[in-house]
């Protein structure tokens, strides 16, 4: 009877968690206040329920991995300094950039507090065989609804988004808008290129670890759990999810999205062929190829496509055009450095770029370039400004986390730790190399995302991860 409460909390708490994880999906990317505020409610009830019911038998091993340590570093940096501004608050003046700072310091811990929250949850959660396979099922589902809701305002329109009750163009099915709260709270409305682009391209590796998986197991007949049916069907449902998730982030047109999502594509297939090389994987690679590259040339524009990728020589030139852009992004990077300068140790606070960036300015710079602000294109130069000596921590868990995957990918024997930590490794490669070249990863919505995957590829290479269900 115990066993029975045990399993039935488990996967009562695993269905509340996915619905948490899928919910960043009906976000788009973007931080509307209340999705934000609605998310953060829920996802901090939600990890003092994990804490509540998986206090006996929860394994974080936080000092066995260095990833978690480093964030854990993080994080007690980022209390300290909001501890430090709260006692110099009352000598700050409220209407100065330091009093804007005071501010930032204070509000740090709320964004990172929940990063590393879900950080340490996904990775002290998904260990076990069957909830990996529920979280890229999750992942490669949700990555295909909004794909399949985006096509067809896509190439009816040549643009995302569709006329609702309101009057205004709401990225899902008018339908789905039933009401003021759900578009307030739970359906993202406003749409970024560059943002659902990418959200939805995090679809796309779950759904191509499924099914390569599918792959090995059909083609060999091998099954952990005698239960298990292989049948042409669990081929064909995740190379149509991979195929229409694909050709949405092509009719996006993002020349930033196109490239990382295409760079991550071959990365995963290089390194899978590389790890278990055979015929039949080779077979199956350049097949799974042909049928994605002419999925999108029967159904994508793919001249278009391109063209759009050609215009990024035409930033890198002189006149105004380049000024909307590369010049945009280099005066946002001076900036970066002259306020890491200025301020070595605590940064300005986290999101508080913008408040002291035009103090910053190169003189004679153009004052209407369409970025706002010079806002940083550059997550990690972003970091730098923002967090101070913080920044270098960070740049540890990012190298520490690269490592512990890459090293647990070449030592794993087995093909299902390989591939599904692939898939979601894939997809963090693909978010951290935009947000080079983008501010994606400033937005919580997304940044919770990629801290989501990442903790999740860590926990599959764990030492006690459970091959049985």
């Amino acid at each position: 009877m115990a066993t029975r409460i045990k399993v039935s909390k488990s996967i009562l708490f695993a269905f509340f968690f996915l619905v948490f994880i899928a919910s960043f999906y009906l976000c788009l990317g973007s931080d509307q206040g209340d999705h934000v505020i609605a998310r953060k409610w829920y996802g901090g009830l939600l990890f003092f329920v994990f804490l509540f019911l998986f206090r006996k038998d929860i394994r974080l091993n936080l000092f066995k991995s260095v990833p978690l340590v480093l964030f854990s570093i993080l994080l007690a940096f980022v209390i300290s300094r909001s501890v430090w501004a709260f006692w110099q608050t009352p000598i700050a003046n409220p209407a100065s950039s330091d009093g804007l700072m005071m501010k930032a310091y204070m509000k740090s811990p709320w964004a990172w507090g929940f990063y590393a929250g879900v950080f340490f949850m996904t990775f002290a959660y998904f260990y076990t065989r069957r909830r990996i396979r529920w979280l890229l099922w999750t992942l490669a589902i949700s990555g295909f609804l909004l794909a399949f809701n985006a096509i067809p305002a896509l190439l009816l329109r040549g643009a995302p988004g569709y006329l609702n009750q309101y009057d205004s163009y709401g990225f899902f099915f008018p339908f789905l808008y039933c009401g003021r709260f759900v578009a307030r709270y739970l359906l993202g409305v406003y749409v970024h290129l560059n943002y659902t682009g990418i959200i939805i391209a995090l679809g796309f590796f779950p759904a191509l670890g499924i099914l390569f998986y599918a792959i090995y197991q059909y083609a060999t007949n091998k099954s952990p759990v005698s239960s298990e049916r292989m049948s042409i069907i669990s081929l064909v449902l995740p190379v149509t999810m991979a195929g229409t998730i694909a050709l949405a982030v092509v009719l996006f047109f993002s020349r930033g999205a196109i490239m990382c999502f295409s760079g991550a594509f071959l990365f995963f297939l290089l390194a899978l062929f590389i790890k278990f090389p055979s015929k039949v994987q080779m077979i199956s690679m350049i097949t799974i190829f042909l049928i994605v590259a002419g999925f999108l040339l029967y159904a994508g524009n793919l001249k278009g496509v391109w063209k759009e990728l050609q215009t990024v020589e035409g930033e890198f030139g002189e006149g105004k055009e380049s000024l909307v852009s590369f010049d945009a992004n280099r005066e946002g990077a001076r900036r970066a450095m002259a306020i890491y300068r200025a301020y070595p140790f605590w940064g300005v606070g986290t999101w508080g770029y913008d408040a002291v960036a035009k103090k910053f300015a190169t003189p004679g710079t153009y004052d209407e370039i369409r970025l706002i602000k010079f806002r940083i294109m550059c997550h990690y130069l972003t970091i730098l400004a923002e967090e101070g000596i913080g920044a270098f921590v960070y740049y540890l868990f990012l190298l520490a986390y690269f490592y512990e995957i890459l090293i647990g990918l070449i030592k794993t024997k087995s093909r299902f730790q390989f591939v599904s930590c692939l898939s979601l490794f894939a997809a963090v490669i693909m978010v951290l190399a935009h947000a080079g070249i983008n501010h994606l990863m400033q937005n919580w919505t997304t940044a919770m995302l990629a801290y989501i995957f990442m903790g999740a590829s860590l926990g599959i290479l764990r030492r006690d991860f459970q091959h049985q269900p």
